[in-house]
């Protein structure tokens, strides 16, 4: 079997014990733990004593409430209404102990035992007792009374036999739980002890057949890769070590193979350096002319017939070089001559757009400074025109105020002219009542004298009235006479306004004519400055030219002078009619 196969077999295993260590755990811990079986029963007990230790399932209630009634026959209606609520918690809490899971015992006594005297006891009191009570027959009531008293006497002696059941119950299931526990604790104790055992067995297997062997098969890799000789140890099993000392076993063998050829191989590369060596030397002194003759073996041949190719190539591009050097030369030397003179030309146009330029910025200066006085001027006429409108708003606003006033002045006279009227009856009311105060006599005598008041109030309201009415009238005298000038006003400020928009309108196209005048002259300007850019960047770029040119036919020269330091063939024409030397043949 494999190392592979094992180690998934030990994990399969490992896994499965596990798997029933966590399962046996569950199990007992789910039979102990709060809420679980034993919790759940000990539980049910607890709430049956709750139940019948007192009510609802001990009727002693209903018992003491049918004593009290047989004192107290006036009591009926609430007994009858107490005894249904107690019945019919009594019903709800048998129904509930009736779908319980009570251990047989308890809940045949709950069910039967306790339950059968209790509905005696329920049918005796909710029946012929509760009669006689309400026929007043206090002898039939005593006889059910002592009905009540038998099955009660019952009810109680089995609750006791099943307090006492319900008391050993606990106590037993207390033991079978504390049994669990110790059950569940050497079961564990089992189950741990395996596990470990599995895990110790599994872990002293794969350092024995596979830590041990993989470090010894490490060794014998280092000692082989250090260049010394050693056996590869486990070359016969037949698992995955087996197969990698087999594999190390033939990498040592190639590598070996691969040295013998190599020190070949080696061999040959010292010959071919020798002569390639020889040739570069040759090279290096500027011989162009040298070429290899002796053949290269195997597969160095290609790299003597490239060298021989590359030696003529080279020779012909450098006399194609020196003669291109000489044409160079004698252009270079015309261009610098033509450069200098387009260079002095340039920059005497140069100079004149400057002067040009200075001039149009003068007359562009000189319009923008009459366009800011027209824009100044505009300014000007448009804060006068707002101040004409607000000044002709507030006279009209002053007309408007005194036609108010003259309409208000109208009113109060209407109104002075009611209270004139108003103390012209009082003081006639006053005569009236002074008449029949002298009728009255002395009784009417005080009455006499307010009616003498009256009238000389009333007198002088009619007298305060009338001055009132002349003051109104020589206001309404003023407030025409105000609003006749405020219109006056008005008027010569709408004149004003008409000729001031005929100026407004003068001095906006005076600004528009100074704003089209400056735009065509910066216009213009901007023309002649990108002209004399230009133009100046022509002169930088012909003196470049220039300066270029004259580099270039330095640069010439000295390529020139170091092609010419090489040893190249005779002409294609020259060497066309000659026999081939013998190494060309060879190529």
């Amino acid at each position: 079997m494999t190392i592979t196969a094992r180690v998934r077999s030990g994990a399969i295993a490992l896994i499965l014990l596990l798997a029933i260590a966590f399962a046996v755990s569950a199990w007992r811990i789910h039979t102990i733990r709060m809420g679980g079986p034993m919790h759940r029963a000990s539980m049910q007990i607890a709430d049956l004593n709750a139940d019948i230790l007192p009510p609802p399932e001990y009727i002693i209630e209903p018992y003491l409430e049918a004593t009290l009634l047989l004192d107290h026959p006036e009591r009926l209606d609430a007994a009858r209404a107490h005894l249904a609520e107690l019945r019919k918690a009594y019903d709800e809490r048998h129904a509930v102990w009736a779908q319980s899971e009570l251990p047989e015992r308890l809940k045949r006594a709950i069910l039967n035992d306790t339950h059968t005297p209790a509905m005696q006891f329920w049918q005796e009191v909710q029946g012929p007792f509760l009669a006689a009570i309400a026929a007043h027959d206090l002898v039939a009531a005593r006889a059910r009374y002592a009905a009540l008293t038998t099955a009660y006497d019952a009810h109680r002696r089995a609750i006791d036999a099943l307090v006492r059941a319900t008391a050993e119950e606990q106590t037993a299931l207390g033991d079978r739980s504390a049994g669990s526990l110790i059950t569940s604790i050497v079961v564990l104790s089992f189950l741990a002890l395996g596990l470990f055992g599995t895990i110790g067995w599994f872990a002293w297997w794969l350092v024995g057949r596979v830590a041990r062997p993989l470090s010894e098969v490490a060794t014998a890799t280092t000692t082989l890769s250090r260049g010394q000789d050693i056996a590869i140890p486990y070359r016969d099993r037949t698992d995955e070590l087996g197969d990698i000392a087999q594999a190390v076993a033939r990498f040592h063998a190639a590598a070996r193979s691969r040295a013998e050829m190599d020190a070949a191989h080696l061999a040959e590369q010292e010959h071919v350096g020798e002569m390639l060596g020889t040739a570069l030397a040759a090279l290096e002194t500027g011989d162009l002319r040298h070429r290899i003759h002796t053949p290269f073996p195997g597969i160095y041949e290609p790299v003597r017939v490239s060298f021989n190719r590359a030696a003529g190539a080279l020779s012909e591009m450098l006399r194609t070089a020196i003669q291109s050097a000489r044409n160079i030369g004698t252009g270079s030397s015309e261009i610098a001559t033509a450069s200098e003179d387009l260079a002095r030309r340039t920059e005497t146009t140069a100079h004149t757009l400057q002067e040009t330029s200075a001039a149009i910025q003068l007359i562009e200066n000189r319009l923008k400074s009459s366009s800011q006085s027209a824009e100044t001027t505009m300014a000007r006429a448009e804060q006068a025109g707002t101040a004409v409108h607000a000044g002709r708003s507030t006279a009209q606003n002053a007309a408007n105020a005194m036609n108010n006033v003259s309409e208000r002045a109208n009113a109060i006279d209407t109104v002075v002219e009611g209270l004139d009227k108003i103390a012209f009856q009082t003081r006639v009311l006053a005569m009236n009542a002074a008449v029949e105060a002298g009728r009255a006599g002395e009784a009417g005598r005080g009455f006499a004298v307010v009616a003498d008041l009256v009238s000389a109030l009333a007198l002088r309201a009619e007298e305060e009235a009338k001055r009132g009415r002349e003051l109104i009238n020589e206001t309404q005298i003023d407030v025409a006479l105000a609003a006749s000038e405020v219109g006056a006003v008005d008027t010569a400020l709408g004149d004003i306004v008409e000729n001031f928009e005929s100026v407004q309108a003068l001095l906006q196209a005076l600004r528009e004519d100074n704003r089209s005048q400056a735009s065509a002259i910066s216009d213009i300007t901007r023309s002649v400055m990108e002209m004399e850019t230009a133009t100046q960047q022509n002169a930088a770029m012909v003196e470049e030219t220039s300066a270029a040119a004259r580099s270039l036919d330095r640069e010439a020269s000295t390529l020139l002078r170091n092609a010419e330091a090489f040893r190249v063939e005779e002409e294609r024409t020259m060497r066309s009619n000659a026999p081939a030397p013998a190494y060309a043949m060879m190529d």
